[in-house]
């Protein structure tokens, strides 16, 4: 039973933010916000947070990324700072991930990271 209400309250968790992106990043479609959906913050895989590189990507100040790390089976918010470029941090919160390809673009940023079904 308490898997069914952990499911259901990152379900809703993911609905908010979600709809909070759409809502601020979709208000004006000039400042519309790009959103990644990656599987680990680090590891410089085709699908890990660190291998999106701002230039090629064309990041911009604000843009979202939804990290599920199965290896912690964590979920995390991320957004990209632009102004920012200093090294990797994930072993405090708030994580801070540099992209591996061009590090002085900006860093993502930890908004939120829940724990997966309970797991810690």
């Amino acid at each position: 039973m308490d898997m069914k209400k952990d499911l259901l309250i990152y379900f809703a968790f993911v609905a908010l933010v979600l709809g909070l992106i759409f809502y601020f990043g979709l208000k004006d479609p000039a400042g519309a916000v790009n959103i990644a959906w990656c599987d680990a913050l680090t590891g410089e895989g085709s699908r890990d947070l660190d291998s999106i590189n701002s230039g090629a990507s064309g990041l911009a100040n604000g843009d979202v990324a939804f990290v599920f790390d199965s290896g912690s089976t964590r979920f995390f918010v991320m957004y990209f700072d632009s102004g920012t470029s200093i090294a990797n941090n994930t072993t405090t919160h708030p994580y801070i991930v540099a992209p591996v390809d061009d590090p002085e673009s900006g860093v993502w940023r930890e908004l939120s990271g829940i724990s997966a079904f309970g797991a810690d």
